[in-house]
């Protein structure tokens, strides 16, 4: 395997094993700058306009006066680090799993680039034999039965609904509706017959009693096995070592953040309204979250981890699909973080497929 290079001297590494954090200092040589500062006198030539010139044909000593050596010098740094930096990375074999906070500490002319780059990596997980444990959780599984009481439950509510659109087709408003509704005794209700099945597409109210409990039997199955998936990967991330860094921990408190504007939205609320109502601010919410988010955070790292161990991938046709689908919805949101996430959902679904799966 070819060796990488780099421009980069006096490179010096400090590991922080708690914090899953790799600390890089280093230099670009003034030798090696030349390059980098024509770049950038080419690009800011085509941003820059003065007049009697066109875009790109500024002389250098012109653009120097409008623009000034400060200018030249942090684009020069710009493009510099976002090429020497890579290659820095991968030289050093260092797995980023965000982009590196970089800190310019020295910038002058007729001097080297000097700068600290601090980067988040995949920590050392420690996973205790995960397939015992995916093994001993799936033998206790529950049978899921579904008693004739809870279809005639369901039953009930459907005809309380079926009741309530009658009542707002024939004028009433809705809230007074669903109110008049529950107040009626379940005698009063109108009946699932042959007719009013068959309009939903079922043989007759018989053929719909036996879907029905069929479909309850399934909600059922899935929410225990939900529940199981859960189990396992509590039991796994019990017994597991697992760092977590502060980052992976803020992307999870992201998530959670916005999933929580989401479904306030969707209720003609906002977060801000929320924050109003509770007297609380959002460093108190995310401070709140912060227990749930360190397990999610966990929880990804497990997934991640036995996914490399068992050689388990993303199916491409699965994520394509996702891919496309979400660009027709939001065409302006960037693919290579679309791409990211249904990768790494993907994956994790195949990976609780496969914890499930063990007997």
């Amino acid at each position: 395997m070819t060796d990488i290079k780099h421009n980069c001297t006096n490179v010096s590494v400090e590991k922080n094993e708690e914090k899953s954090e790799i600390e890089v200092k280093a230099e670009i040589p003034i030798e090696k700058l030349s390059t980098y500062r024509e770049k950038a006198i080419a690009e800011l030539g085509t941003q820059v306009k003065i007049d009697g010139f066109r875009k790109g044909k500024v002389p250098e000593d012109i653009l120097l006066k409008h623009v000034g050596e400060t200018g030249v010098l942090e684009r020069t740094a710009n493009i510099a680090l976002t090429e020497e930096l890579p290659l820095l990375l991968a030289a050093e074999k260092i797995p980023a799993i965000a982009a590196p906070a970089v800190n310019i500490t020295k910038l002058a002319p007729d001097n080297p680039i000097c700068f600290t780059a601090k980067i988040t990596v995949m920590p050392e997980v420690t996973l205790p034999d995960y397939q015992k444990i995916a093994t001993e959780k799936n033998a206790k599984k529950e049978t899921v039965t579904v008693t004739d009481e809870e279809v005639e439950e369901t039953i009930t509510h459907l005809r309380r609904e079926r009741a309530k659109v009658e009542k707002i087709e024939s004028g009433t408003e809705p809230a007074k509706a669903a109110e008049e509704v529950q107040k009626m005794d379940a005698l009063s209700l109108p009946g699932i017959d042959d007719a009013f099945v068959q309009s939903l597409g079922y043989k007759d109210a018989e053929d719909f009693k036996v879907k029905l409990k069929e479909n309850i039997k399934n909600e059922k199955e899935m929410h225990e096995n939900e529940k199981k998936r859960v189990e396992i990967m509590e039991a796994i991330i019990e017994k597991s070592t697992i760092p977590t860094p502060d980052l992976l921990v803020s992307h999870e408190l992201d998530k959670m953040e916005a999933q929580m504007d989401a479904d306030l939205s969707r209720a003609g609320s906002n977060l801000e309204q929320y924050l109003g109502q509770t007297g609380k601010t959002k460093e108190d919410v995310r401070k709140d979250w912060r227990e749930a988010a360190t397990k999610r955070a966990k929880m990804q790292l497990a997934l991640a981890e036995i996914a490399k161990e068992e050689k388990i991938t993303a199916d491409k046709k699965i994520v394509d699909s996702y891919v496309d689908h979400a660009k027709k919805h939001h065409p302006d949101a960037n693919e290579m973080n679309i791409r990211s996430y249904y990768e790494q959902s993907v994956r994790n679904e195949a990976v609780l497929n496969w914890l499930a799966e063990q007997k």
